[in-house]
Order: structure tokens, then sequence, then C-alpha cells
């Protein structure tokens, strides 16, 4: 597992290439289970499914899926008798485990099979001060996640898109609003605690307004646009 942040700003910086933005793997939630994902902000429907599990059936779950991280390469062995997993797997595991930063995107209009909202997850990767920063970007699909793998300066290029997109089925009345969540969550160095901060984005086509959530309600709305979205994320994440 990863423990040196060196290691990982390198790992990164090989992984995410000159384009600076490259798909990494996808990785079942059994199989995040079986490489002993232990996640800062997992899913409740996955604690649901796990917990609701035996504890042969855990580990029935957990040998079926290193089986198959095996067949696909993504653990391997270490040069004696040990299994390791892949560099990509290991950089998905470091930033589900301890990000830097971490952005929350909902969309609570398109739901899974479980009830919940679509979200795209921006995760810091924990590199050290100085080391080029990127983002592991992840959407859960039915227990499936994607992941991708961008620079620091694409990570907010990444979430205005996603946040003002279009509605993903269309919709009978155009004059219908989509309201989608932005959530921000940084850990205080000085004493450790999570600060979160959060807004909600409410509009259609080129008209969208963003409302800060202070004490459990919205404030005033401001008109936005893909520029004034990227500069308020830029100025959030820090």
């Amino acid at each position: 597992m990863v423990t040196d942040h060196a290691d990982l700003a390198t790992m990164a910086a090989r992984l995410v290439g000159e384009r600076g933005d490259s798909q990494l793997v996808s990785l079942t939630r059994e199989e995040l289970a079986g490489v002993g994902d232990d996640p800062v902000l997992g899913h409740a429907a996955d604690t649901v499914w796990w917990d609701g599990l035996t504890a042969r059936e855990q580990a029935l779950v957990l040998e079926t899926a290193q089986r198959g991280l095996v067949a696909r390469n993504l653990l391997v062995p270490d040069g004696g008798s040990e299994l390791v997993v892949v560099d990509e797997v290991r950089v998905v595991l470091a930033a589900r485990r301890a990000p830097s930063r971490v952005l929350v995107l909902t969309d609570p209009a398109v739901r899974s099979s479980d009830g919940s909202g679509l979200q795209l997850v921006l995760l810091g990767l924990p590199v050290d001060a100085g080391a080029p920063p990127a983002y592991v970007v992840s959407v859960r699909v039915e227990g499936v996640y994607l992941h991708r793998l961008v620079v620091a300066e694409l990570a907010p290029d990444v979430a205005v898109d996603w946040l003002l997109r279009p509605p993903d089925e269309a919709s009978p009345d155009d004059e219908v609003d989509v309201g989608r969540t932005v959530e921000v969550l940084q850990v205080d160095d000085a004493d450790h605690d999570v600060v979160r901060r959060r807004a909600v984005l409410v509009g259609r086509g080129g008209a969208w307004a963003l409302s800060e959530i202070s004490d459990g309600a919205p404030g005033e709305a401001s008109p936005v646009d893909a520029t004034v979205l990227r500069a308020w994320l830029v100025d959030r994440l820090g």
C-alpha cells in the first residue's frame, strides 16, 4: 500500500502523462473490498451491502474478488511470495483513503437502483507540498467505480462541465430547472477538523444561479456561468 507521498506523486505523474488527463482502472465494490479499501467517504449502499453479509459470505467475496484482480493483472507478485496491487490501483486507494481535498457533485434527479443520486467525486491525491497535485475523479454506477486521473488545473473544468451539462433525460417541459449540489470538504491543518462548504446550483441552458448554504439554509442566489463557476471552485479548493 502507498505510504510514501513522494512515490505517490511519481506514480501519478507517470500515469497522467503529458495530456494531464488519463483513464484509470474501473473497480467493483467487491474488488475494492478485496484490496483493503478504507475510504474516507464511503457510499451508504456499499456499507449496507457489506454489513448484510455473513462473515463466511464476506470471506467468499474477498477471495473471489482477489482472484478476479489477479486475472486482470491488477494484483501481481512482488517478486516474492506476496501479491501487491499495481500503481493504478494504489493511486485510487490512496485518494480514497486520505484525500487532500474532496469535491462532491450530486445530481439528485438521476438515481441508481439503490435510490441514491448520481455523484461525481473528485479526490485530491495526498502528495507532499511542492509536488504536482492531481485529482482522482470517480463515478459510481451500480456498484462499479469508474476512475480518471487529472492534474489539478483541469479538475475545476471537469467539475464545471459536469455541473452545467444538460439533463441526462430530455424534460417534457423546457422551463423546468435542474438542481445540483456542490460540496467541498477540507481538513483543517491546525485541528484536523473537516470543513464543509456546500452550495446549490439551479438553472438550465445558459441561465444558472448558485446559492451557498449556511446553517442549513441556502443564501441569496447569484447568477453564474462557466467562467464564474470555475473561479468559485478554484477559490474553494484552494
